[in-house]
């Protein structure tokens, strides 16, 4: 139970504190806590969830910029 509690406030956490309005930041918000839950599903541990987070952060903030480039583009 604690772990599962732990890996809920990782990713209620991520969202929280990545209230950028750009893209990126969206992005890794999203892409942070996408990967917390797919982590912790899929390991059953805080360590995957966290390392998940980390992976998810890193292709959020990725995709993320590639979406603020195309809209700077139609500018």
């Amino acid at each position: 139970m604690t772990k599962n509690l732990a890996v809920w406030v990782l990713a209620l956490s991520a969202l929280i504190l990545s209230s950028c309005d750009t893209p990126v930041g969206q992005g890794a918000g999203w892409g942070a806590a996408t990967g917390a839950i797919i982590g912790a599903a899929a390991t059953g541990n805080v360590r995957g969830a966290s390392i998940g987070a980390a992976a998810g952060a890193a292709a959020g903030a990725l995709t993320g910029r590639i979406i603020q480039e195309n809209q700077a583009a139609q500018y």
